[in-house]
């Protein structure tokens, strides 16, 4: 019989001992390979990332081309601005005296083989980011370099 009557393995292991024991193995096999095999420790580099906001109020889309910094999703990654482009809307949008705003902003990030993190936050094609300063927009990445 594999347990006996005080419930220990091979009348030898208590049960729970033994699973508290399975638990801090791989707790520790978990820890060892974020540690060793997975190297984030990189130095950061240079890195620009665009970003596109639409539907945007035109005093706040000529205030944003003043601004020199920003704050970048949620991590608040400080960032500057190096280049704002305030457009006009497509004829057919729902609000055409509305603006696109796009913003080019450098800073320093990392790239990994399983993508980009500019400062703390992971960048890729398409995802909502939130810009802060005096101003808050919602905008969505369409370049990383």
């Amino acid at each position: 019989m594999i347990l006996d009557k005080k419930g220990r393995l091979f009348g030898k292991v208590n049960i729970l001992d033994f699973f508290v024991l399975i638990f801090l193995i791989l707790a520790a096999g978990i820890i060892c390979y974020k540690v060793l095999v997975n190297p984030k420790s990189k130095t950061p580099e240079p890195m620009q990332v665009t970003v596109y906001a639409d539907d945007i109020q035109p005093d706040v889309a000529e205030e944003m081309s003043k601004v020199k910094e920003v704050y970048f999703g949620r991590g608040l990654v400080k960032t500057q601005i190096k280049n704002v482009e305030v457009l006009p809307m497509p004829a057919e949008s729902r609000r055409p005296d509305f603006k696109e705003v796009r913003i080019t902003l450098s800073g320093e990030g990392f790239k990994y083989d399983d993508g980009a993190y500019f400062g703390n936050q992971r960048v890729s094609l398409g995802k909502k980011v939130w810009l802060r300063s005096e101003y808050e927009l919602e905008a969505i990445v369409m370049n990383v370099k």
